[in-house]
């Protein structure tokens, strides 16, 4: 998955592909009379600001996070799931930190099926404060 790694004044920060193109364009055409100097090159773009922000945006490659968070039962505490097999309740998927903790695939709604999500996902849902993450699952 590609991302951009954004250092402003030393601060790195990753950015999806539409935020940091979306800085590059901004730099190059409506904001230009606020950029001191500016170059673009195979993935990497490098802005310097008149107000003193210099601005490094790199293109990387990232590993995809594993879809491995759900919960058990009508549980609100969220396990790391091992398994073999699709994520759709044929396989048999156990908490990472107790066997006999078992995943049970239901719906989350009548036209999206059972699935794993990642921790980005789920911290990043409306729901997220209702979960809370296993800290032995977390630790292993």
């Amino acid at each position: 998955m590609k991302v951009y790694e954004r250092t402003e004044n030393g601060v790195t920060t990753r950015v999806t592909v539409r935020e940091a193109l979306a800085e590059a364009n901004t730099a190059m055409m409506e904001g230009r009379r606020q950029v001191k100097t500016m170059s673009s090159q195979h993935g990497r773009h490098d802005i310097a600001y008149k107000d003193g922000r210099h601005v490094l945006l790199v293109m990387v490659d990232v590993e995809p996070e594993p879809e491995e968070w759900g919960s058990a039962a009508a549980s609100m505490l969220l396990h790391k799931f091992q398994g073999d097999g699709p994520a759709d309740g044929s396989a048999d998927y156990r908490a990472k930190c107790n066997r006999g903790i078992r995943w049970y695939a239901r719906p989350l709604s009548q036209t999206e099926g059972p699935r794993l999500q990642t921790r980005t996902e789920l911290e990043a849902s409306k729901y997220a404060h209702l979960h809370t993450f296993c800290p032995r699952c977390d630790a292993k």
